[in-house]
């Protein structure tokens, strides 16, 4: 059964990104001749260039599909020129779709192109080239219909970040954003999950990168004020962010079923640690068990320790710290278990030095620590929700999805696959979609419950949307920095072993020395190196050498 069959009942805005491609005919397209003598000359070159063999043939073409639409070329213009293009070769060799699979290009190239990049969405602002990523705009995936129907619903995210302003000197908002969806899941964390055959929690992992001064400390201070005054009956909710794994569960097992909440500033430490140290072996499988909501079981000689039986949490996870630091702790493989794709993002702005930042200012006593009306108001309001869900139910409610809702996000997940298909990054990005299509689930659920309600509506769908927006950018931009990271440390790895070996080494012993490294990466780090002037082969291929080696007289 086709989607649309499936969903033909259902009314859906148009969205921006691909959903109906117009019927075409390659023979009805403009002449091709005509156009290319009316491009300038960057754009016949573009246009008419044959790709080598490094270059990525759908980047090439995507980025053709922008500027042919940026120059003022009508639709079917554009897919003239394109069509012909040498890196479009695969849809008239490959693809069966033909036409239709360029189409599916162009017509979200034409969006990009023609959405202003200054300024952008306020959930996307604070991002903009704080992480270096060649990403020349946000994510999108609103129409402007739903963009204007996202920003007159005044979400309780959207109530916690104003609060903020009134108590925070910081004007990073993309702090106070994430703080606000990670109160929302503890406060919801035993009101609702997610129907599936062993019922998924609506907990959510968060991480944020910002630099010092920029208010990421503070900001997490207020947050975790409002979590205090939302569990006052149960201090035993926060239970830090330092510990080995027996450590992890035996405090976790007897809190079965509540919500605890894993929190750590300044986290690069223990990232680093899960990375790379022994003692750590195993503990991000179990921080994947914990996120899917079950405890494992402790198995001891002793009897204090042993938890013959798996228990249930909603676990939840806010890790924090400088953009350098953490990203030292982060590495490629942590993306291709679907590890680091489960955590939504946050990347503040980086600080502004002006004459008044260094003025001095009192805080008023018992605002911002302490008591403070303002937060017991709105925890109150969130165990309101909380409370009134539970006994309407009994305990935690199902939260369905209304179909409209359920449609909307199969398609967004969908237009995210095609638009990123192909990228070299690929192998990490398929993980984080499907993962990011399930925190975006998790925020319209949120949503949802803070209604009071059990069923997701389109509104909700396109609410969590908007934020989604905003953690795929980020999540993008950390991935290629990651990918970026990983490629100067693995660079650096096989010229030190060079080195290491007198600055000569045979190829076959390199390749068997980082034999774990994947065929086309190894590939890519000799010939950067290569590049780079810091390897080379002297005209065989049966050495790789450094400057280190001598020649003996």
């Amino acid at each position: 059964t086709s989607l649309k069959e499936t969903y033909a009942d259902v009314e859906v805005p148009d969205r921006l990104l691909v959903r109906d491609i117009p019927q075409l005919n390659v023979d009805e397209l403009p002449p091709y001749g005509n156009l290319l003598a009316g491009l300038t000359p960057e754009l016949m070159e573009m246009a008419v260039s044959e790709p080598t063999d490094g270059q990525d043939r759908s980047r090439l073409r995507y980025k053709l599909l922008l500027e042919l639409f940026r120059a003022g070329l009508a639709y079917e213009e554009v897919l003239s020129v394109a069509w012909n293009s040498p890196a479009s070769r695969k849809w008239k060799e490959e693809d069966v779709r033909g036409i239709e699979g360029l189409q599916t290009e162009a017509i979200k190239a034409k969006v990009e192109a023609l959405t202003p990049i200054d300024p952008v969405d306020p959930y996307n602002s604070d991002t903009a080239d704080v992480v270096s990523l060649a990403l020349a705009k946000p994510v999108i995936l609103l129409t402007p219909e739903e963009r204007e129907v996202a920003e007159g619903i005044y979400s309780w995210v959207d109530k916690y970040v104003g609060f903020a302003r009134t108590r925070l000197s910081h004007d990073n908002d993309s702090y106070d954003r994430i703080n606000a969806w990670m109160i929302m899941s503890l406060a919801y964390g035993d009101a609702g999950y997610i129907p599936s055959s062993e019922g998924e929690p609506l907990n959510l992992f968060a991480m944020t990168l910002g630099e010092t001064t920029t208010g990421k400390t503070s900001s997490f201070k207020l947050m975790r004020h409002m979590c205090n005054e939302l569990f006052f009956d149960d201090p035993g909710f926060n239970i830090g962010g330092n510990a080995s794994e027996s450590a992890l569960l035996k405090n976790l097992h007897p809190r079965d079923g509540k919500v605890s909440f894993f929190n750590k500033d300044e986290a690069h430490g223990i990232l680093k640690a899960w990375a790379t140290q022994e003692w750590t072996t195993g503990i991000r499988e179990t921080i994947a068990e914990l996120y899917e909501g079950t405890v494992p079981p402790i198995l001891r000689t002793g009897k204090d320790d042993t938890f013959a039986k798996p228990s249930s949490t909603k676990f939840n996870v806010h890790l924090m710290g400088t953009n350098r630091a953490m990203f030292e702790g982060l590495n490629q493989e942590m993306f291709h278990t679907g590890f680091l794709p489960r955590f939504i993002w946050a990347i503040g702005k980086p600080s502004t030095v002006t004459f008044d930042s260094f003025a001095f200012k009192e805080v008023e006593e018992g605002v911002t620590y302490g008591f403070d009306p303002a937060i017991r108001q709105g925890a109150a309001e969130l165990r309101a929700n909380r409370d009134a869900i539970r006994t309407e139910h009994n305990g935690p409610a199902k939260i369905r999805l209304s179909d409209a809702a359920a449609k909307r996000l199969q398609f967004a997940s969908y237009d995210l696959t095609q638009a990123y298909e192909g990228s070299r990054m690929w192998d990490m990005i398929y993980p984080s979609i499907r993962r990011w299509r399930t925190n975006v689930h998790k925020a319209a659920c949120l949503l949802a419950i803070s209604e009071q309600s059990t069923e997701v509506s389109l509104d909700n769908m396109i609410k969590a949307l908007q934020a989604g927006e905003e953690w795929f950018t980020n999540l993008l931009r950390v991935m290629s920095q990651v990918s970026s990271s990983d490629f100067e440390r693995a660079c650096d790895d096989i010229e030190r072993y060079v080195n290491g070996s007198g600055g000569r080494v045979k190829t076959q012993a390199l390749f068997s020395k980082f034999r774990g490294v994947r065929g086309p990466y190894m590939k890519e780090y000799l010939e950067s190196l290569e590049k780079q002037g810091r390897l080379s082969t002297r005209g065989s291929k049966s050495y790789f050498y450094t400057s280190m080696y001598k020649e003996e007289k």
